[in-house]
């Protein structure tokens, strides 16, 4: 099937722009996987795509998934020129979106994330998919969905060992343990303000400020949340003198952010070296 988008878009910028750790590329052919559903993309030129799947779960699933309803064209449209290194950065960037990923896999995700490169990352959710999740076979390939909460009730310290976790083995078990006995407790966190809903993500074991961040961003979709990691420090205290710019960008902070990392971690040789 062939759809239309009208907006940035950029596939192999989204797999690489770190905040998903289950994208795969096939040729030129993309899988995104999130909860039970699968899709697999190829750009044909310009707007066009092809998809795998119906028209149907592209409105109803997709779309809202690669938040298709936000202008990321005019967000880059706002960064001033005066802001000559975001400016550059967004336009260089522009293709990425901020996916609405699934809640649950996003916090396991970024609890696993700490102190890992992202190969690494990926491999420790995959083996944690593979574990416990449920095993579905594509023309491409045999693949596990990340397990939900309910399907990890019986689970035991133990279960999780041997999966290259380390230290977060632990950190993992108690937050299911603590989601699990309050029934839809991450979800019943959304309707908090972005301060309230970082600090709540904190009280669980493990998760700090960076973490907490990252969840907020890619799980709860706070466009306005700014991780801080090694890569955004470099270009606050190498490209801003140590001045943080993204509070001047409001509720899109967190989509610049986006860009500036992606550029920086990817292109930027000054921070590479």
């Amino acid at each position: 099937m062939i759809v239309e988008i009208n907006d940035d878009f950029d596939l192999e910028k989204i797999m690489l722009s770190g905040q998903a750790f289950r994208i795969k590329k096939f040729d030129d052919t993309y899988r995104f996987i999130s909860k039970n559903e699968i899709l697999y993309i190829s750009h044909i030129s310009g707007k066009e795509y092809k998809i795998s799947t119906s028209k149907k779960k592209w409105v109803e699933y997709w779309c809202d998934y690669f938040d298709l309803d936000t202008n990321y064209k005019g967000i880059r449209a706002k960064v001033p020129k005066t802001d000559s290194y975001a400016k550059m950065a967004c336009n260089f960037s522009k293709g990425i979106r901020i996916l609405r990923q699934d809640l649950f896999e996003t916090f396991i995700s970024f609890i696993i994330s700490q102190n890992k490169n992202i190969p690494a990352i990926q491999v420790c959710v995959e083996r944690f998919c593979k574990a416990f999740g449920r095993q579905i076979k594509t023309p491409y390939e045999s693949i596990y969905t990340f397990p939900s909460v309910a399907s990890l009730k019986n689970i035991t310290l133990k279960d999780l060992e041997g999966l290259g976790l380390g230290y977060r083995d632990k950190f993992i078990y108690e937050s299911i343990n603590t989601i699990k006995y309050k029934k839809n407790s991450l979800e019943s966190l959304s309707g908090l303000t972005t301060p309230d809903l970082t600090s709540r993500l904190k009280e669980f074991n493990g998760i700090g400020d960076k973490v907490a961040n990252c969840i907020a961003l890619f799980g709860y979709h706070r466009l306005d949340m700014v991780p801080i990691d090694t890569w955004i420090s470099k270009i606050i205290n190498v490209k801003y003198n140590g001045i943080n710019p993204f509070p001047s960008y409001g509720k899109y902070a967190g989509v610049i952010q986006q860009y500036l990392f992606y550029y920086g971690r990817n292109f930027d040789e000054e921070l590479k070296g």
